[in-house]
């Protein structure tokens, strides 16, 4: 479970954050929180549980990595903890989910299997279908 955290703090870090993976700070927690995982990532409630420590420890590793002075570590791990209520509230926030996450949560709702391709390629045709019909037959 922290192994799949960590992936995703990497790839935020990988294509958001400027000056690297391991470049964390503060603000860059806030949009992680508040903004990005809300809007792209699908979490599991043990992965949500282990969220806020997992993310802790990754910053306090990457930052570690990096060489940065302890004191100014302290800030951005304490980031997590002032954003942690606004994540869970647009996390819950369905409409502030990206279109790839509400096709992903669509599929896992009706059982889709996320890792065979053949099936997520035959529910979204489905998907589709059944948005045509609904526009088609209000």
């Amino acid at each position: 479970m922290g192994r799949s955290l960590a992936e995703l703090f990497l790839d935020y870090g990988e294509g958001y954050i400027v000056s690297g993976p391991l470049a964390w700070s503060p603000t860059e927690v806030m949009l992680l929180l508040t903004d990005w995982l809300p809007r792209k990532a699908i979490l599991d409630a043990a992965q949500r549980t282990a969220l806020p420590d997992v993310l802790r420890q990754w910053l306090t590793y990457a930052l570690g990595e990096r060489g940065v002075d302890p004191r100014w570590i302290t800030p951005v791990v304490d980031a997590v903890d002032d954003h942690l209520r606004e994540f869970r509230q647009a996390f819950d926030d369905h409409t502030s989910w990206g279109p790839a996450k509400q096709i992903a949560a669509a599929l896992t709702v009706r059982g889709i299997d996320l890792t065979d391709r053949r099936a997520v390629d035959d529910a979204i045709r489905t998907l589709n279908a059944e948005q045509l019909a609904r526009r088609l037959h209000p």
